[in-house]
């Protein structure tokens, strides 16, 4: 997937969550706070699911992951940036176990990307000497 589809994909899936936290809980649309929550709880989830797989084994996670998923186009400090205002609107609207279990897995998420990019460039490391 090249890299326009991905910022993309990444607008699309964010921006439906700002839509969802906004109109549910700034503007009352009971619906719309339900679907914030459940995509929280899904991210939550899934997250730290990922947590819980890179701390059994690391490196055969993380060579599985650089496989088929290379790095993304989004810079690191405005996606962490964009996550931390999400967890505050959480916890602010009293979500406070979804705040902590979305933490763990925004934690994991960011530990994935830093060891994904350390992978990369252990295997570029390699090539050369490979080569010889």
């Amino acid at each position: 997937m090249n890299d326009y589809l991905k910022i993309l994909r990444y607008i699309a899936i964010n921006g439906l969550w700002v839509g969802t936290l906004y109109f549910g809980y700034f503007e009352g649309v009971e619906g719309a706070a339900n679907i914030a929550y459940f995509m929280g709880w899904v991210l939550a989830i899934s997250g730290t699911l990922v947590y819980i797989a890179m701390a059994i084994d690391e490196e055969e996670f993380i060579s599985r992951v650089s496989k088929r998923e290379m790095s993304s186009p989004i810079p690191l400090w405005f996606d962490v940036s964009f996550d931390i205002v999400m967890v505050s609107i959480f916890v602010w609207f009293g979500h406070y176990v979804l705040g902590v279990f979305l933490v763990i897995a925004l934690t994991a998420g960011y530990n994935m990307r830093v060891k994904l990019k350390e992978h990369v460039f252990d295997i570029l490391k390699k090539k050369p000497e490979e080569a010889v």
